[in-house]
């Protein structure tokens, strides 16, 4: 796939959020159920 630049740094960041939110989510879940 030979994407413009701008789409790839779009792709790279959307996919960091991602995983990140999903991070998240996981510590959130971690502190319920360590309290």
């Amino acid at each position: 796939m030979n994407a413009p630049d701008e789409l790839k740094a779009y792709l790279k960041y959307a996919s960091l959020s991602l995983l990140n939110r999903e991070f998240a989510n996981q510590e959130a879940l971690n502190i319920d159920l360590n309290n």
